[in-house]
């Protein structure tokens, strides 16, 4: 997704989530080498999580730690448009990897108009999911679910805050609906 929209802190929430929930380690990889400190703050949730951490700066790194991991991983990717010749090279490596899910990350607040700009513009890297992040800053997702919904991508996840890992939920329907009609019910509806 675009940058600033909170790519690396839901990677960590999810990471965290499944460490504390089921026990499962999953590994991080840092693949935005653009961003001043990406690196470095994924290095520290993966301290933090006790999880396995691999820097990949180019496409050929990507693919040897992928191939080295032995936990399913998350790949922190920079806010890059699709058309970037590095961030193209490392979805090659992605779209070529068996199992990979890629999930679009976008802010709560984006009106449907930028909405539409950011699916195509990141239609190549070919997103089988969506993530919405930053309900808590938003007045109203209504606009944002209407192109989610053109596009015919489920929502996998919705962020309401910055609190590593409290503020992620999986996206369901009652979720959903909590979110559209801005009631604070997602306690209630979520995998926590």
């Amino acid at each position: 997704g675009p940058p600033g929209v909170g790519k690396t802190t839901t990677i960590a929430k999810i990471a965290a989530q499944e460490r504390a929930l089921g026990g499962r380690t999953l590994g991080l990889v840092a693949a935005d080498a653009f961003r001043a400190g990406a690196i470095e703050q994924l290095r520290s949730y993966a301290a933090v999580l006790g999880a396995p951490f691999r820097i990949a700066r180019t496409a050929g790194e990507l693919d040897q730690a992928i191939g080295a991991s032995r936990h399913a991983s998350l790949v922190d990717t920079a806010g890059r448009s699709a058309a970037d010749g590095h961030l193209s090279d490392l979805l090659a490596v992605l779209q070529r990897t068996r199992g990979v899910r890629t999930h679009l990350v976008i802010a709560a607040d984006t009106s449907a108009a930028t909405a539409r700009r950011i699916f195509d513009r990141y239609g190549p890297m070919q997103p089988s999911r969506v993530v919405i992040t930053k309900l808590d800053e938003s007045e109203s997702i209504a606009p944002l679910l209407g192109v989610v919904r053109e596009r015919a991508l489920p929502v996998s996840y919705l962020g309401t805050g910055q609190r590593v890992p409290e503020d992620l939920w999986r996206a369901t329907p009652a979720g959903l609906a909590a979110a559209l009609l801005r009631e604070p019910v997602m306690e209630d509806v979520t995998c926590h």
